[in-house]
């Protein structure tokens, strides 16, 4: 991410480089802008204008509305997909962990012994879960002194 010093009207110049693929997005909000971008990486042969020339805020209302992307959208490749929603089995494990976590942080707190394994069990947890959760408590207490 490469943004030029000079003070200007609209300092809103920025070039995006993707080092995995080598290409780069040239953001400005003006024709000047954009040359002065060129100018910073003056040793490549840069074009002269830009690929497309309009507002980020017509883009967006155009993707939005006319379904409009740019041709071999330049912007999935600077910023990955977005993750894929979890499984039901894995919220239902994750939830069961935050109930053993929950219970076994109250029972410490409290200065009450809390049997980790036996409710763990109790859950529907695996032993490999289990015992997961009983290091990072373990790693926790270390850490914090609790």
């Amino acid at each position: 991410h490469i943004k030029p010093q000079k003070d200007e009207r609209f300092p809103f110049n920025e070039i995006y480089f993707n080092s995995t693929t080598e290409g780069a997005i040239f953001l400005s909000m003006t024709l000047s802008g954009y040359r002065e971008l060129c100018e910073i990486i003056s040793e490549y042969e840069l074009p002269e204008e830009p690929d497309f020339i309009f507002s980020m805020a017509l883009f967006s209302s155009m993707k939005k509305y006319m379904d409009f992307d740019f041709p071999e959208d330049a912007w999935k490749e600077l910023f990955p997909p977005e993750k894929e929603e979890s499984s039901p089995e894995m919220d239902e494990s994750l939830e069961k962990i935050n109930i053993i976590l929950q219970e076994a942080l109250k029972a410490d707190n409290e200065g009450v012994p809390y049997n980790l394994q036996k409710r763990g069990k109790e859950l529907g947890l695996d032993k490999e879960t289990i015992d997961s959760v009983g290091a990072m408590m373990k790693n926790l207490k270390d850490k914090y002194s609790l």
